[in-house]
């Protein structure tokens, strides 16, 4: 709700509404990456509008383009261990080389000594997203008339 709220009082150019204030632009960015992938890819969308958010809102979020927090050990070992053998590689590294919302990227070396780029999807990325879709379509209620307003040009 923090975030609805935040996006709401930024693009009305308000300061409060009812004495909530806007999240500040990294607890927004950190609310986005709590909220998950859907909501990461919402916030990339948001992230080209200026005319909706000052500098410092567009370059935090600017950041989910490109800086998110890899996959957590466990969850990184659950995901390759579902995709691959313990011998697919001669060689895998498990710090990734790129980090998004829907997976990252890591460096391997085939058996034939080749280095590939190999992409792991977060686990149970599906089901996440259209779970996230049926909430933003809800939201869109609320979101449709702000940007069928903001974005005609004068």
């Amino acid at each position: 709700m923090e975030f609805l709220l935040t996006i709401f009082l930024l693009i009305k150019k308000k300061k409060s509404f009812f004495g909530f204030k806007p999240l500040s632009p990294t607890k927004l960015k950190n609310v986005v990456v709590s909220l998950g992938a859907s909501f990461i890819k919402l916030a990339q969308v948001l992230a080209t509008r200026s005319d909706f958010f000052d500098k410092e809102y567009l370059d935090e979020l600017k950041e989910l383009h490109n800086s998110l927090p890899p996959m957590s050990a466990n969850h990184f070992n659950e995901v390759y261990n579902r995709a691959f053998t313990k011998n697919s590689f001669k060689s895998f590294e498990t710090t990734p080389i790129a980090s998004a919302s829907i997976g990252q990227v890591h460096i391997a070396y085939t058996h034939e000594n080749e280095k590939v780029a190999v992409k792991l999807r977060r686990s149970n990325i599906y089901s996440q997203v259209m779970a996230y879709i049926k909430i933003i379509n809800s939201f869109n209620i609320l979101f449709k008339p702000l940007f069928s307003h903001y974005t005609k040009t004068p």
